[in-house]
């Protein structure tokens, strides 16, 4: 007898517990909604349908790749970050759910309509910059990224959200930036970045579908995993971008790196003015000022 869609879920979670253990149901969920082309929460509404031929051809092929270790979103081709969808293959990071709190944060503390310049070093995907310039409509955006693949996406996500217009996105790493990259004393209300993070010997254990599936220069940030860290706070004090007076520079850390990262950013003339934790009570999250 033909499987309903019920049934096929768990049939699916099943498949999938060696990989993905704990995640296996909700992966499911996911797959089976995309397979449909309708939304997880309406998932529920077609337990007793049954796929289609072509349907069933498409399930094949993605739980092939899935069972090889090819990250779900890579499958996709797609993942939403903080209501929008993004375009995310091998080239950037999938957006994570925790960086939605970096966001958040920033959404909460400024009005809607505040004309804010942002600045973000290392774009990827671009989940961060352009879900704020969705959200802030007076907002303008300037970005950069060292890979041309990289930006070649976030432009396309740029076209997506329809922030294009008020978006500017470089191909140039932040070590090789000088003045004449930005507009005659360019001064930038929210500076941003969630740059690599990762220990260069750690790497090595991180799950074999992030070794495999993610840019490694999205990920390995050195000896001491700080590397990026001292190379943009150097960048923002040496060419001044920060406004004076209210002006926040927003990073994403990784776990126990707040006081190494809180040093390197003091001693380049900026103080901590909060830290914010993740979902796994981590200190996630760091905002400096002058």
């Amino acid at each position: 007898m033909t499987k309903t869609i019920k049934s096929l879920q768990k049939k699916i979670a099943e498949k999938l517990s060696p990989i993905s253990k704990e995640e296996a149901s909700l992966e499911s969920k996911i797959i089976l909604s995309y397979i449909l082309g309708i939304k997880e929460n309406e998932l529920f509404l077609f337990g007793k349908k049954k796929l289609s031929i072509l349907q069933k051809i498409k399930l094949n092929i993605f739980l092939k790749k899935r069972l090889r270790g090819i990250p779900l979103y890579k499958i996709i081709g797609r993942k939403e970050f903080y209501n929008s969808e993004f375009i995310t293959t091998k080239n950037v990071l999938d957006p994570r759910s925790e960086t939605e709190i970096l966001v958040d944060d920033i959404v909460s503390k400024n009005d809607k309509k505040k004309p804010l310049s942002i600045l973000e070093f290392g774009v990827g995907s671009g989940c961060i910059m352009l879900s704020l310039l969705k959200h802030f409509k007076n907002a303008k955006g300037l970005g950069f990224d060292i890979s041309k693949k990289a930006v070649k996406i976030a432009n396309k996500n740029s076209n997506l959200l329809k922030v294009s217009d008020r978006f500017l996105l470089k191909n140039k790493s932040w070590n090789y930036l000088s003045d004449k990259d930005f507009d005659k004393d360019q001064k930038f209300d929210l500076i941003i970045s969630n740059p690599p993070y990762i220990k260069s010997g750690d790497v090595k254990d991180l799950q074999l579908e992030v070794k495999k599936y993610d840019p490694m220069f999205a990920l390995d940030g050195g000896n001491d995993g700080l590397n990026c860290y001292r190379d943009i706070a150097k960048v923002i004090k040496d060419l001044d971008l920060l406004s004076d007076s209210t002006g926040k520079i927003y990073l994403e850390i990784g776990g126990g790196q707040e006081s190494d990262i809180e040093e390197i950013f003091s001693n380049n003339g900026f103080k901590l003015e909060e830290t914010i934790k993740d979902f796994s009570d981590i200190i996630r999250i760091l905002i400096f000022s002058k």
